[in-house]
């Protein structure tokens, strides 16, 4: 197995990144085992491919596939990949600031060749941390005209650092290299931990849960076919232990989990005529489920709910975009509070 990750440019829609993914799956040779694009990256896009084999010539092979497309296609340069690696990156900022902090605690005073070496290292570190922010936030307000997270993120960090590094001339400023390298050390991690969640979450789908071989009830006795060959009105028998595959009508009395439904763990009973759906499951006790097909595989329960997650990881929540409402004027007045008393401070200095 091995992962790859790529620049490509042309991505302006879902249809886009569907389009390099049906054809990634239907190349022979190329088995892929997972797919994403990073929502929040600005053109070109970052997309990380992973796939079964490990032969040295898949890369070439997976961008010659992509370009044959309409695509470019570009693997990340070295200083990109660093910058990717967001839970090392998480941990040395976060580390670096507590432990300037702690060192601020026990050394009260420190000699200003000291301090001047320690705000060296520090500004140069945060830099680097949010050096990916920085250019999204400005590429974001000069090509979009919108203001986003990274905005405040370099709005706040810069702030920090111009108030650290001219308190070494003004001793009544606080001095807080600390707090950049916190800031950006905690943004790395919580960036890591999502995309953790994220990959986890589209790479699961309900109905790889449900068995891919179910027996149908024919006049001529069970014969065994697969689960996606189901069609309405066919009769088909589920055995003890198995999850209901597709959504149907119970033909016999029983006893099903229905925790998919409402999380309740124990089991319900069912009579004759009640309707069923795919991902309840048939108790290990019982005797095996007649029921009568009402979807197919692609129009089940389990299907929706693949579909709901897809969506959710599109799309934005309602939350998000009233957060990001509200942080275009807080960015807004953010701005003209900060020029406002860079004005007073030049005026108070000239």
């Amino acid at each position: 197995m091995s992962v790859h990750v790529f620049n490509i440019y042309g991505i302006t829609c879902n249809s886009c990144s569907g389009a390099i993914k049906s054809v990634l799956e239907s190349t022979e040779g190329i088995t892929l085992k997972n797919f994403s694009v990073d929502p929040d990256s600005t053109e070109p896009k970052k997309v990380t491919i992973e796939v079964e084999e490990s032969s040295p010539n898949i890369h070439d092979k997976l961008i010659e596939n992509i370009v044959d497309l309409g695509f470019r296609c570009e693997p990340l340069s070295l200083f990109e990949r660093i910058l990717s690696a967001h839970l090392p990156l998480g941990i040395l900022g976060s580390v670096s600031g507590l432990a300037l902090l702690i060192l601020s605690f026990v050394i009260p005073v420190i000699p200003l060749g000291a301090m001047i070496g320690i705000g060296s290292f520090s500004t140069a570190l945060t830099l680097f941390l949010g050096a990916k922010s920085f250019k999204d936030a400005w590429i974001q307000w000069t090509k979009a005209g919108i203001l986003t997270m990274d905005t405040l993120f370099t709005i706040s960090t810069l702030t920090v650092l111009i108030v650290s590094i001219i308190s070494f001339w003004i001793p009544w400023l606080p001095m807080m290299f600390d707090a950049g390298l916190l800031i950006y050390g905690f943004r790395h991690i919580g960036i890591a931990i999502e995309d953790s969640v994220k990959e986890k979450i589209s790479t699961v789908k309900f109905t790889d849960r449900a068995p891919k071989i179910v027996e149908k009830v024919t006049p001529n006795g069970i014969i065994n076919i697969a689960t996606n060959d189901i069609k309405p009105k066919d009769q088909i028998r589920v055995q003890p232990g198995e999850i209901i595959p597709v959504d149907g009508i119970c033909l016999d009395e029983h006893e099903l989990y229905n925790t998919i439904l409402g999380g309740n763990p124990l089991p319900q009973l069912y009579k004759s005529g009640d309707k069923i759906l795919a991902g309840m499951r048939l108790s290990k006790h019982a005797t095996p489920l007649n029921m009568e097909v009402v979807n197919d595989v692609s129009n089940s329960y389990l299907a929706k709910y693949d579909q709901c997650i897809e969506e959710s990881l599109k799309n934005k929540a309602p939350i998000e975009v009233q957060t990001e409402q509200l942080l275009t004027y807080f960015i807004h007045y953010y701005l003209v509070i900060g020029k406002k008393l860079i004005t007073m401070f030049l005026s108070l200095l000239l």
